[in-house]
Formats: C-alpha cells, structure tokens, sequence
C-alpha cells in the first residue's frame, strides 16, 4: 500500500529513473528488515519494520494499510486483541493464518477437480497430511521451507522443532559462507528417501538477512524488490545452457547467484544424490527462490539426465528468468517435473511478480505455472484459465497493490487448498 511504501510503479519501463530512485528511497526507509530491538511502542500505535531502525504508525494509517490489503475492520479488530505483538507484520501474518484456519471447503470430501490434472506426484503431496498430526498438511509445510526456513540461522533450533515434526533430518545449507542460498532437510522414513532442498528468496543469502528477518514469515524484504524492479538485469547468452540449446539466455543475476551457490557444494551434491539413485530430490522456492530451484533443476537435469523424475520442482511466487529457447529446453527436460504457482484473486487478479520482467524484453514464463485461488485454494492451470494475462507491461491495477494482496498470500493460499483437496474425515 502506498502509506507503507514499496514502489508505486504501473510500468517500470515507462517510469522516469529519478522517480523510480525517490520511491525506492521512500520503501528503504519505511519497510525493510524486521528489527527485535525495537522499543515498545505508544498506545495506539503499530511498528513497521524499517531500514534504519523501526517505524511507529498510528492507528488510523495502519487501519488504512489493513483495509488496503483486504482486511476488513472486524479483522483488525480482532487480531489486536487476539494477539499482543504490535508488529505490523506479525499482525498480517496472524490474520491471514486465521482465515485459513476458519476455510471450509463447501464440498467436504469432494475435491474440486483440477484442470489440467497436476502431475501425480505434486497431487500426492498435495493430499499427504502429518501422521502425528492430520491438521498439518505437507503442501504448506513445504512451501514454509522456503518462505520461512530457509532464513534461519543453521543452529537455530526451529530447524529442529520442524525436523522432528515431521521425522525428518536438518542437513544443514549451502552457499557461500556468510550467504546461504538453500537449506536442506531428508525423510528417511520412505523408500526412496524425499530430499527437499529450499532457496531462500533474499537476494544476498538468508544467513546474511538474519534470523531475525525468519519472524517476518513470508513478507519479501521491500528493499530488495526495489532493486530488482529499479534496475531489471538483462538476459545473458554467456551459460551453460546453450550447450544443449543453441540461443539459450538467463537472467544475469539469477545465473550469478546460481553459479555461486553450485560451485560452493550445492552441485557435487545433487549430482551424487542424482548418480545414487536413491533419493526423490525436491528443488522448492518461493518469490526469488523459484528462479534459484529451477535453475539449479535445469542444470542437474541436462548433467544427469538419468536422475529422470525423480527430481522434482515446486515453486511460488517465481519471477522470470528465461528467454524463449530456455523455455522450450527447460519444457523438453522437465515436462511434468515442476510445477510453479501463480497467486490469483477474483479469477481476474494474479500475482504481478509471476509477470516481471516483461515478455517485451524476452523474458519467458517458466512451463506448467498454475493459478492458485488465495480465498478458495482453487487450483486451475494457467493455460487453461480464462481472463489469465499477467505481463509487467500490460498490468492494469497498481503494481504494488496486487503485490500485497497477492505475493504475499501464498500460505494462506496453500493451508487452504490443502483443506480443500484433502479434508479430513468429519470425524477428526
């Protein structure tokens, strides 16, 4: 919302620099990293985290962000006496929980069908909940390794708590030492044993945004989507890729960032799991982390093409990352092996960051997207959706207002649609 800041953005590409710089001034200094060391704040008034220390927003702003981001004023309400932080964040989070936790699907134990179907192993995760506790579903446990695990801290100990939840293993991360790109968890329990390795969506590594950064659960640091928008880096010929491909380009940062993460432990290690054989290896990622799982995917794929499917790719929120040719290759290797998620609302509205950068600078979505409805979990394949268009370009509501309502909705999203496709029995 534009009391909060972010960028105010219709079309980046037709926005003056100067104005972008003003804007992107305006979001360093209102929404950043989340900051624990806070003072209290008066009463009445709500934090927001900021760059330089924390923000106190009186109550009639953060009525006009709540209202701006679809919630209505019983919610607000609510949520203030439901919960004693007064951290705007943890409020949106509180809220957005809660109203997932309210869903009923209309037809309990009648699971919409999803068209065109999802590939068989992303509808078993889908209708897998937790054995030691069926309200707990595996579709938005994975999407929270992502979008919140993959920001803390090696030694921290929800790892751990999340790790025995599940009987799974914490294996540690990989990265460059003070910017780890992705955490790593195994189930040991199946045969194949499921490896999910997470990237986080920080730009400079999640170790390096802190722990801290983990308690703003699923909220994209603003001053990092301000650089990525202010400056779009070009498509780069210079890859690996074209190798298999003649005319394959990347996103010059992504591929950066993934050459780094690969040379420094994350390569020789998919690579002996893929060689071994023994192993389902899931590449997850939401926001940035898609483009970080999908590269990563296309490489492990085009070097061991005998992992087959037993690599898998889950993403949420991606941006764009490919040109036409990696496109075409990335669907040649990976038909039915990954699957990424586009937030919808209203069945007209879809998450922008899904559309950035623009097709009219040749950048390509990546295969198999599916629209994912954050009020009803509704799952629909994008291709088959009726009113999808979702370009940078073409965007005709207010950039930074679908990216609050939308980017931002993932979880809820996920907790309902696995309500949705996988109720449990009325008995429980």
């Amino acid at each position: 919302p534009q009391t909060v800041g972010l960028m105010s953005v219709h079309d980046f590409f037709r926005s003056a620099k100067n104005e972008c710089k003003v804007a992107y001034e305006h979001a360093k200094s209102k929404l950043y990293e989340y900051d624990s060391s806070h003072h209290a704040p008066p009463d009445g008034s709500w934090v927001v985290a900021g760059a330089s220390g924390s923000v106190v927003k009186n109550d009639a702003e953060c009525r006009e962000i709540f209202a701006q981001m679809g919630f209505a004023e019983e919610d607000l309400i609510r949520a203030m006496k439901e919960t004693s932080s007064s951290h705007i964040h943890d409020l949106i989070d509180h809220l957005t929980s809660q109203q997932a936790e309210r869903y009923i699907p209309a037809n309990l134990g009648e699971p919409t069908p999803i068209n065109p179907p999802l590939p068989d192993w992303l509808q078993r995760i889908l209708n897998t909940r937790n054995p030691k506790n069926p309200k707990h579903h595996l579709f938005p446990t994975l999407f929270l390794l992502s979008g919140k695990y993959s920001y803390l801290p090696e030694k921290s100990a929800e790892h751990q708590r999340l790790a025995n939840e599940w009987d799974w293993t914490f294996m540690g991360g990989f990265g460059e030492k003070h910017g780890v790109q992705a955490v790593v968890y195994t189930d040991t329990t199946t045969t194949p044993q499921n490896v999910y390795v997470a990237f986080t969506p920080a730009l400079v590594g999640a170790w390096v945004a802190s722990a801290e950064a983990a308690k703003r659960v699923l909220h994209f640091p603003v001053v990092e989507l301000g650089k990525l928008v202010l400056k779009p880096d070009p498509l780069c010929t210079n890859n690996v890729f074209k190798e298999y491909r003649p005319g394959c380009a990347v996103h010059r940062s992504v591929q950066k960032v993934h050459s780094k993460t690969w040379d420094n432990g994350l390569g020789k290690f998919l690579k002996d799991l893929a060689t071994r054989g023994d192993s389902i290896i899931h590449l997850l990622g939401y926001s940035y982390g898609g483009p970080k799982a999908q590269i990563a995917a296309l490489q492990l794929k085009a070097e061991v093409p005998s992992v087959g499917s037993r690599l898998r790719v889950l993403t949420w929120g991606g941006f764009r990352w490919m040109n036409q040719f990696t496109a075409i290759l990335y669907s040649d290797l990976l038909a039915k092996q990954s699957v990424q998620f586009v937030a919808s609302g209203k069945g007209t509205e879809f998450d922008p960051a899904c559309g950035w950068p623009s097709s009219h600078v040749g950048f390509w979505s990546v295969p198999d997207e599916y629209c994912l409805d954050k009020a009803t979990g509704l799952i629909t394949g994008c291709s088959t959706a009726e009113d999808y268009k979702n370009d940078y370009a073409e965007t005709d509501t207010s950039y930074q207002a679908l990216m609050f309502k939308l980017h931002f909705a993932y979880l809820q999203g996920c907790k309902i649609a696995a309500k949705a496709y996988c109720p449990l029995p009325a008995a429980q």
